[in-house]
């Protein structure tokens, strides 16, 4: 058990994390012991692992979803069948690169027509965020660049991947556009 959250506590946050509602356990717990967001986040991630044990369909699909965030054979599968249920061409592919505390992560996005709280003219659908590591990283560029061909051979869509390397400061592809009348968009 984790000595650092009271058992008061834990018997509120345990439910919390078993059903992946992270965010509401880590406002839970600093609610009610007043601890730093990083003390919260540090004391949660060994919580959580100590419930993978305790718990073992939750350590089964920790591990699952794991994978799916590691692994280029899964990240492959969820473009494929993201890319296949779009309800209509996608006008671009656009690969982003975004970082947090965990590390970096490569998205890859279908920008479909049609207004969006993001967009007067576009809707940006999530197709693949994949989390490489220094071994997969390659994997992960490679893969977001297969999609970006699959439309193109598909749909004719454009593809726009500004950063091969780790970078969150590129423009999004609609930012590189044009401006329209009676929109924002265009730099």
């Amino acid at each position: 058990m984790s000595p650092s959250i009271p058992p008061e506590v834990l018997v509120e946050v345990d439910p919390l994390l078993l059903s992946r509602e992270l965010f509401a356990a880590i406002s839970m717990l600093r609610k009610r012991t007043s601890c730093p967001l990083a003390t919260a986040v540090e004391q949660l991630t060994w919580r959580s692992q100590e419930l993978e044990t305790l718990h073992p369909a939750f350590g089964e699909a920790e591990a699952a979803r794991r994978w799916r965030e590691s692994a280029p054979e899964a990240w492959r599968a969820r473009a494929r069948e993201a890319l296949d249920a779009l309800p209509h061409p996608p006008v671009a592919i656009e690969v982003q690169w975004d970082g947090d505390s965990f590390g970096w992560s490569l998205d890859v996005f279908a920008i479909l027509p049609g207004a969006s709280t993001a967009h007067p003219r576009f809707t940006c659908v999530p197709l693949v965020t994949m989390r490489p590591s220094g071994q997969t990283m390659g994997d992960a560029r490679v893969l977001a660049i297969e999609v970006g061909q699959r439309a193109q051979e598909r749909w004719g869509s454009l593809f726009y991947f500004p950063a091969l390397e780790e970078s969150p400061d590129e423009p999004r592809w609609w930012d590189t556009l044009p401006a329209e009348p009676g929109d924002d968009a265009g730099s």
